[in-house]
């Protein structure tokens, strides 16, 4: 991997999210997992500095993203008070919080590492996108026995992860459907098309070891599975326990 990579934290005020979103003509009521949201305001705030892949946090009415860029935090506030328009830059509040560390972890062969990812396990097929779950019980055999979601979405992480790490161990530790806003643009009838897709949202801990250090720095670069615009896919990494 070319230059820096540096891990971002970015906290937003909420009820000037929603502003921002209203006027945007995004609905969010049906939205479960701020994907879009997220996705629409970085866009618009950042361009193509904003950091991906990402993460929405949530926690003690605090919300804010995670994510991955090529630049620290500077810039990106640089660029917002530069460019953004004022509705999408309120949103970082009258004083940005925008935090950002260089990531200068030895990722040497061999190295054993936690993680923590939010992943959206689908695949697509026929221009088809679904559940790898589902699928693989549309495979199976009549009389085989049916394989637990957790075996299966591991077993899709550890084919993901191929040639960049090992998989030592792994749990799912959350999993939910969600619905999923996403527009497309129509061209006849020249306007922004919603839709809502019901998509797995599920989250995995465990441990892996590096196999190789350029694959696995890409890996972090670009993230894990489908949907890595909205949310989903950053690999948070951890000391291993």
């Amino acid at each position: 991997m070319n230059g820096a990579l540096y891990m971002l934290e970015i906290c937003l005020d909420a009820g000037r999210l929603a502003a921002f979103l209203q006027s945007q003509g995004i609905n969010t009521t049906r939205n479960e997992d701020l994907g879009y949201d997220t996705h629409a305001w970085l866009r618009a705030t950042f361009g193509d500095k904003a950091p991906k892949p990402y993460r929405v946090m949530f926690s003690s009415g605090r919300l804010r993203i995670l994510g991955y860029a090529a630049t620290g935090h500077s810039t990106l506030i640089e660029h917002a008070q530069a460019y953004a328009e004022p509705l999408a830059a309120s949103v970082l509040g009258d004083s940005p919080q925008i935090f950002s560390k260089q990531l200068t972890l030895s990722l040497a062969p061999g190295k054993v590492l936690g993680f923590e990812l939010l992943i959206c396990p689908v695949t697509r097929k026929e221009d088809r996108e679904r559940d790898v779950y589902l699928r693989r019980l549309d495979s199976r055999k009549n009389g085989s026995p049916r394989l637990a979601r957790e075996h299966v979405y591991v077993e899709w992480l550890e084919t993901q992860l191929q040639g960049a790490a090992r998989l030592l161990d792994a749990r799912m530790v959350g999993f939910r459907l969600v619905q999923l806003l996403r527009r497309s643009h129509d061209s006849s009838a020249r306007k922004r098309k919603s839709s809502f897709l019901t998509r797995p949202d599920v989250l995995i801990r465990g441990r892996l070891a590096i196999s190789d250090t350029n694959r696995f720095q890409q890996t972090l670069v670009r993230g894990i599975g489908r949907h890595r615009s909205f949310g989903y896919g950053m690999l948070l990494l951890r000391p291993p326990s």
